[in-house]
């Protein structure tokens, strides 16, 4: 996330972004050991693994690296005390260069969070979740670059298969590479499914990754992560192509629900919040929109509106177009109740400079979180 998003407004919506971008449950599993998956790591400076222990007791954890490209694996075994937080980086474990997955096995819940680093800019990236049927939301549209990390934890080999999906639901193309066993594989969307040299770009609004059944054993399972450059939606107010890339892990489509809450939007300021609602089923859909202010109240003068959901589709809508906002800056949430079961995310950019993030509306609430927070000068 390129720390321009943040420049010129005020303390409340830094935190409140800062907040929405690192934040996760403390309490992400329930059972035996807990592992965490950070399918997408590097050496680059200012990536870090941060693993924050809160509960009374020591935590002692496992911590892996794995680049199957290079053959590299590297792990040590940590202790984290009780209410204490530890900060991991390629270096620590004696890595001078790593491109990779991190694997996180320990004998407590803990947060772990990624600050990944691409030498420009940095963002934050979550435990990924494993899936048979995964969606990644907020794919590049017609001018973004997507790159696509997938990781099979089992110790046999995978295919999956990569569906690009149009807002209309109309499937763009398809691939099915193999991932190799406990392999990381990185693919390059924009060159997997190249637009058109000729006619209209293709839109491709969020991308359906299967792992084919099997028959000789249990299903397979993977986890994805995707990393994204220069999108734009000049209908929506994202008018020029973002440098700035975001990060978001792929979202099972089991998690799809009819109801839920964004949780903060923004719109003014030189910033603008676009929402995506996706379609998990064949039957075409209808979302409705209520807009509430940071005191829980209606924002004054937007009527409840109501979304179109194609088959198999997804709709991007603008804020400012959902609600027609007036002029100066509106903050808030957006509650949302669904025909069907969708997978909900938003996207919060800067409109005159590059800062862009994707924010997926996220689990259920909750009532502990941790985040990490990352010391900068807001007016550099």
């Amino acid at each position: 996330m390129d720390r321009r998003i943040y420049i010129g407004l005020f303390c409340s919506l830094v935190a409140t972004v800062a907040i929405l971008a690192t934040a996760i449950p403390v309490s992400t599993q329930t059972t035996g050991s807990f592992q965490y998956v950070i399918p997408h790591f590097n050496s680059n400076s200012g990536s870090e693994l941060i693993l924050s222990n809160l509960s009374s007791v020591l935590a002692s954890a496992k911590v892996t690296f794995r680049n199957s490209e290079q053959a590299q694996v590297a792990d040590a075994g940590i202790n984290i005390p009780a209410g204490a937080q530890l900060r991991l980086t390629a270096g620590s474990l004696a890595l001078s260069s790593f491109d990779g997955t991190v694997i996180v096995v320990s004998s407590n819940r803990l947060s772990v969070i990624a600050t990944l680093s691409t030498g420009s800019g940095f963002e934050s990236a979550v435990p990924a979740t494993s899936g048979t049927d995964l969606i990644i939301p907020f794919s590049q549209g017609t001018t973004g670059r997507m790159k696509v990390t997938i990781y099979n934890p089992d110790d046999r080999s995978t295919s999956v298969v990569i569906l690009p999906i149009a807002p209309d639901g109309t499937v763009l193309g398809n691939a099915a590479p193999t991932v190799a066993a406990l392999g990381t594989l990185k693919l390059d969307i924009a060159t997997l499914f190249p637009q058109p040299s000729t006619g209209p770009l293709r839109d491709i609004s969020h991308l359906l990754i299967r792992v084919p059944k099997s028959v000789l054993g249990p299903d397979h399972r993977v986890l994805v992560q995707a990393e994204m450059i220069n999108f734009s939606d000049a209908a929506e107010g994202i008018v020029v192509p973002h440098s700035d890339f975001s990060a978001v892990t792929a979202v099972p489509v089991s998690t799809a629900v009819l109801s839920g809450t964004i949780p903060f939007f923004v719109h003014g300021s030189d910033y603008l919040t676009e929402l995506q609602f996706v379609n998990t089923s064949s039957d075409a859909g209808t979302v409705t929109l209520t807009a509430r202010d940071i005191d829980g109240n209606l924002v004054p003068g937007t009527p409840v509106a109501t979304v179109a959901l194609p088959a198999n589709g997804a709709a991007r809508r603008s804020v400012q177009r959902v609600f027609n906002l007036g002029v100066g800056t509106t903050l808030g949430s957006i509650v949302f109740q669904s025909t069907t079961p969708v997978i909900a995310a938003e996207a919060i950019a800067s409109a005159n400079q590059s800062g862009f993030v994707v924010i997926p509306a996220g689990p259920q609430p909750d009532t502990n979180f941790v985040f990490s927070v990352r010391d900068f000068n807001p007016q550099v």
